[in-house]
């Protein structure tokens, strides 16, 4: 039977500050679906998942006094959630006689944790590129992408046809894609 672990988030045992409470909640908030992400794809089940992420973020939350300002937290839970992760496959091989190895999990960790990083990546080279557009693109970009009725909206106003948005659209977009690979290919 497990043992009662205290509220370590609760407000009588914050740390030092109110501000690095605000700060770890924060970064893990921001993580969280893709630490979740990772738990299921380790342990297999939502509800096992519950309870890798729980024991994972009390011990983040215990050691968050250890965490460097500047690095990737990210990375840094990831690490976390594998390692509880293990511990909980080594329990049920031992109960059952069967899960993941250790070294399936590394594995696991280390594909899911790279994936994130390399679509973050992107997503910085992709604002980057938005950025160089001339204002005007930028502009229809942004108020077109939102849905279809966009697109009509933005044709009505600038007396275009629709098909018209869609083909320069089409064209920013296909810009956009070769503006990030060739930055990636610069990384």
């Amino acid at each position: 039977m497990r043992s009662a672990r205290p509220n370590l988030l609760s407000r009588q045992n914050l740390h030092d500050s109110n501000s690095s409470h605000e700060e770890f909640l924060n970064l893990f908030d921001e993580a969280y679906s893709q630490l979740y992400g990772l738990a299921v794809s380790l342990v297999g089940k939502p509800a096992d998942a519950d309870d890798v992420i729980q024991e994972a973020s009390l011990i983040l939350w215990e050691k968050f006094d250890q965490f460097e300002a500047g690095t990737s937290f990210h990375r840094w839970a990831v690490t976390v959630v594998a390692n509880v992760a293990k511990n909980w496959n080594r329990k049920q091989r031992r109960r059952r006689g069967r899960s993941l190895s250790d070294e399936a999990i590394g594995h696991i960790a280390k594909v899911r944790s790279g994936n994130s990083e390399l679509l973050e990546l992107r997503r910085e080279l992709l604002d980057e590129c938005i950025d160089k557009l001339p204002k005007e693109e930028r502009s229809m970009l942004w108020q077109c992408m939102a849905d279809a009725a966009s697109v009509m909206q933005w044709a009505k106003e600038h007396h275009t046809s629709h098909n018209t948005v869609y083909s320069k659209l089409r064209r920013i977009r296909q810009r956009l894609y070769h503006c990030v690979l060739k930055r990636l290919e610069m990384v």
